[in-house]
């Protein structure tokens, strides 16, 4: 086995609105005997033999008085997010503000099992998503508009088990490259959980006018399959990551590990890789930190709650 150095979705960082910091104390009405825990900080450290590749971040996370998350600030990196709500409580709307990156706004369209996730800079991209009754994503499909129709370029089904995701199967047609499938992960960004891109569910297609083929099978590319503790995710109920390449993130446990595997064409396997997280726990069953931990570099998020 190979430490994993590959993606199935390209992470690709982003978002800014740092005055939202000067909210970041608390709502003084917030009953929090009857929320119980939930994250007020995150800070994330990369160190590498390099120094210069060394770096530091920290992820306020800001809420609605109905304990709704509604924002995420970057505090070194000035990215952010912020999260808006429908009626009933379902997400309808992310802004993503960066100073180095595109910013952009993803628009979420409910009807019934389905969300249907649009970008409102990129017309020619939609994500369709059908959710199981428990409201879990159990099939993406990512679609373009090319030549005047829509054309489906990728979709991962998804498993779940115990209200974890455990599998995700990502299919291509066959006529795409598989160079274009996965990329290297190399070592995360300080402020991580910040730095991954809903909108490349959208723009990952990679179809490059290729559509002469599309008719054909489409053939199994990706597999990932997650391992979890038995421990509370302080992430799980965050929409933002519910309908993402990170869905795992809204599994009730932490995810410990996971494992992917990478086919060809024929469906023999072509490389396998693998990765590992180190947690620990404060005595409410909270992670309290989490280590990943290679040769050459480790990443650490430390969470703190209120």
């Amino acid at each position: 086995m190979k430490s994993k150095n590959c993606r199935v979705l390209v992470a690709t960082s982003f978002a800014i609105l740092s005055i939202l910091l000067v909210t970041s104390c608390g709502d003084p009405e917030d009953d929090k005997e009857s929320r119980g825990p939930r994250l007020k900080q995150v800070i994330s450290e990369l160190e590498a033999d390099d120094p210069l590749m060394n770096e530091t971040d920290s992820i306020h996370f800001l809420y609605n008085a109905g304990n709704q998350l509604i924002a995420m600030v970057g505090n070194q990196s000035g990215d952010s997010i912020s999260m808006f709500y429908n009626q009933d409580g379902t997400i309808s709307k992310a802004e993503i503000r960066g100073m180095d990156y595109d910013n952009y706004t993803m628009m979420y369209a409910w009807s019934g099992n389905t969300v249907t996730m649009t970008e409102t800079d990129y017309p020619d991209g939609k994500a369709v998503i059908d959710l199981n009754s428990n409201g879990q994503m159990v099939r993406m499909e990512s679609w373009a508009f090319y030549e005047q129709q829509w054309i489906l370029g990728f979709y991962i089904v998804y498993t779940w088990a115990e209200n974890n995701l455990i599998s995700e199967e990502t299919w291509y047609p066959a006529d795409i490259s598989s160079n274009f499938r996965y990329q290297a992960k190399g070592t995360p960004p300080a402020g991580a959980l910040l730095k991954y891109s809903p909108h490349s569910v959208l723009r990952n297609n990679h179809l490059n006018g290729k559509t002469g083929n599309l008719k054909q099978d489409f053939v199994r590319e990706v597999v990932v399959t997650y391992t979890y503790d038995n421990k509370i995710n302080p992430l799980k109920d965050f929409q933002i990551y519910k309908f993402s390449e990170i869905a795992f993130y809204s599994s009730v446990n932490n995810m410990i590990s996971d494992e992917i595997v990478v086919y060809n064409s024929s469906g023999g396997i072509e490389e396998t890789y693998e990765d590992s997280y180190t947690f620990t726990y404060n005595t409410g069953n909270y992670p309290l930190s989490k280590l990943e931990d290679y040769i050459t570099w480790s990443f650490t998020e430390t969470y703190q709650y209120e």
